[in-house]
């Protein structure tokens, strides 16, 4: 996984990827944590109770070229955010980027 700290708790409702631009490494599939405080974390797609225990899996990159942007059904408020590729092409390689208000 790869992990950012934005550095206080903020919204986020969409997040960029892209592959490694010089060879065909890309990420295709990839899920999504989130905590306040770099110790409880949470899968994207649980509710807050836990009741549905669904994480949700995001569609990445189909070329090392490409943006892939995924938009949250609902912001999610964190510091910490966290990518962990399911699925790749190559190698496991990608940028990513966070949007944030």
């Amino acid at each position: 996984w790869l992990q950012v700290d934005l550095g206080y708790a903020r919204q986020i409702f969409a997040i960029d990827t892209m592959g490694y631009r010089y060879a065909p490494m890309y990420v295709k599939t990839y899920r999504i944590k989130h905590s306040w405080d770099g110790n409880t974390w949470m899968w994207y797609g649980n509710d807050a109770l836990h009741v549905r225990m669904m994480t949700w899996i995001f569609q990445g990159n189909t070329d090392n070229i490409g943006v892939a942007r995924n938009y949250f059904d609902s912001p999610v408020e964190a510091r910490f955010v966290r990518i962990y590729p399911s699925d790749f092409q190559s190698n496991i390689c990608t940028r990513w980027e966070l949007y944030t208000c």
